[in-house]
């Protein structure tokens, strides 16, 4: 979708939820091989690290940066869970959504869907930076209508990615670079690893790198 034309207009992620949980199972497996020495190391066990969880979230950020480049309304869903007081343990204190807790800050509006004590299904908004939706609780079958009225219609605006051939070229001439340098120089594009890259970008860097290495 990000690559190609086509007609969409929107793209649902139903939910969310499994695909936090589809990462780690996919990182787990990865470090249980990595690590023969661990004590999860064939058993049905891993305990994630800091740094295994870094892992996890750059892999998460990475795809959540390929949607906010695609000219489509993106809805997710997710599952709901506990959530517990700050600070002590397991203090119940309400609800949350089941995904990564940074979740929120990417998206326009978070809406949480309840049942109330007489059975009706409400909407409570927790975040809205379009403006236009209720502060007031209000039925679900409204959801649509506020939905609609936000959406964006426009048409597929394709991204040509970069090529093996660009990315080869690029690692030989930034092999003489400092790391750290690297890393910085690729946020700039909002990016952290170069597969992640635009065609246009990757020649952007890939001509700087040739001016600077012949002076």
């Amino acid at each position: 979708m990000l690559t190609n034309e086509h007609g969409y207009q929107t793209l649902i992620i139903d939910p969310v939820t499994v695909l936090w949980e589809s990462l780690q199972f996919k990182w787990v497996d990865i470090l249980m091989r990595r690590n023969k020495g661990s004590k999860g190391h064939r058993t049905e066990f891993y305990e994630l690290s800091a740094k295994d969880w870094g892992l996890i979230k750059s892999d998460l950020k990475s795809f959540f940066r390929k949607l906010m480049l695609l000219n489509l309304n993106i809805i997710m869903t997710a599952r709901e869970k506990v959530r517990y007081k700050a600070g002590s343990f397991m203090v119940p204190d309400g609800q949350t959504f089941d995904g990564e807790k940074s979740l929120p800050y990417l998206v326009d509006s978070v809406i949480r869907t309840y049942r109330d004590k007489d059975g009706e299904f409400l909407c409570e908004v927790i975040k809205d930076r379009t403006g236009t939706l209720p502060q007031e609780d209000f039925p679900t079958e409204h959801l649509v209508g506020f939905l609609t009225k936000n959406a964006i219609h426009r048409k597929s605006n394709p991204v040509k990615q970069i090529s093996e051939k660009q990315i080869s070229t690029l690692n030989e001439l930034l092999s003489d670079f400092d790391p750290l340098a690297i890393t910085k120089s690729l946020a700039v594009y909002n990016v952290e690893r170069l597969e992640e890259l635009s065609h246009n970008q990757a020649e952007t860097i890939i001509a700087k790198c040739l001016s600077a290495s012949n002076k």
